[in-house]
C-alpha cells in the first residue's frame, strides 16, 4: 500500500491525513528515517496532531535525531500531563512512553489509562487452582519472528524443563514470508503449539487460551501497539 499512499501525497500535499497515512505507514515498516520527516511534515500543516506529536519524537530519539529535542519532548510532555489530568487516554503509548523523560508517575497514570480501556468483557473466573505434574504455560507476543524476542526466546524455549512443563506460543502477528526467517518455524517445532490469534477478537483469543488450560501465561508485549493482554 505504501506506493499508493505516496501517490496520495503527491496528489493532495496539503492534506494532513494523505500525509498521517504514509507517515503511520513507514513507522510499522520501521523506515524510521523517512517517518520523521514523514511526522514533521504532518505537523507542519497540522500542529495540534498529538498523535504526530508524540510519534514524531518517539521516531526522533530512535534515530538519534536531537536537532528538535527540547522542542518535541517539551510537546509530549505536554500531551501526557493533559491527557492525565482530564483522565484521557494519551496519544503516547506506555510502551513508547518508556523512553522519554515523564515522570515516574506519569509512566504509571500512563499506562492505568490504556489498561483501563476494556475491549471485551472479561471471561468468569477459571476453576480453583488444582495441582497437577505437568505445569501449561502460554507466551503472548507479536514477536515470534526475526525481532530481538524471537530470537533471544527460540534459544531459550528448548532448553524448558519438558517434564514438568509444556509450552503454547500465541502469535499476535500473521505469518510473514521476510520477518519470520527461519524463527517462527522453530516456535511451531519447539512448543506444543503455535496459535494464530492475530485474526480473532480478543474474546475468542482468550477463550482460545483459557480451552488450552494455561497455567501461566506470559506476556511479552507490554502496554504498546499490538498489545492485547
Amino acid at each position: 500500500a505504501l506506493p499508493w499512499m505516496r501517490k496520495a501525497v503527491e496528489l493532495s500535499p496539503d492534506q494532513p491525513n494523505a500525509r498521517m497515512n504514509l507517515a503511520n505507514a513507514l513507522g510499522k515498516l520501521e523506515k524510521s528515517n523517512e517517518a520523521v520527516k514523514a511526522y514533521a511534515n504532518v505537523l507542519r500543516l497540522d500542529p495540534n496532531n498529538h498523535d504526530a506529536a508524540c510519534k514524531y519524537a518517539y521516531f526522533s530519539i530512535q534515530v538519534c535525531d536531537w536537532k528538535e529535542y527540547n522542542n518535541y519532548i517539551k510537546a509530549v510532555q505536554t500531551i501526557v500531563k493533559n491527557a492525565v489530568r482530564q483522565g484521557q487516554k494519551s496519544s503516547l503509548t506506555p510502551f513508547n512512553g518508556l523512553i522519554m523523560p515523564i515522570s515516574i508517575n506519569d509512566q504509571l497514570l500512563l499506562a492505568k489509562s490504556y489498561a483501563s480501556v476494556a475491549r471485551a468483557s472479561p471471561l468468569p473466573p477459571p476453576p480453583r487452582f488444582r495441582q497437577r505434574e505437568v505445569i501449561r504455560v502460554g507466551y503472548l507476543s507479536a514477536d515470534f519472528r526475526n525481532h530481538p524476542m524471537g530470537r533471544e526466546l527460540s534459544a531459550l524455549l528448548p532448553l524448558h524443563n519438558r517434564s514438568d512443563f509444556v509450552f503454547f506460543c500465541y502469535a499476535q502477528n500473521p505469518p510473514h514470508s521476510v520477518h519470520d526467517g527461519k524463527y517462527r518455524k522453530m516456535f511451531v517445532e519447539s512448543s506444543e503449539a503455535l496459535r494464530e490469534i492475530n485474526p480473532l477478537s480478543d474474546e475468542d483469543a482468550a477463550k482460545m487460551i483459557r480451552g488450552d488450560d494455561i497455567d501461566i501465561l506470559v506476556d511479552l508485549m507490554g502496554l504498546r501497539q499490538r498489545e492485547v493482554i
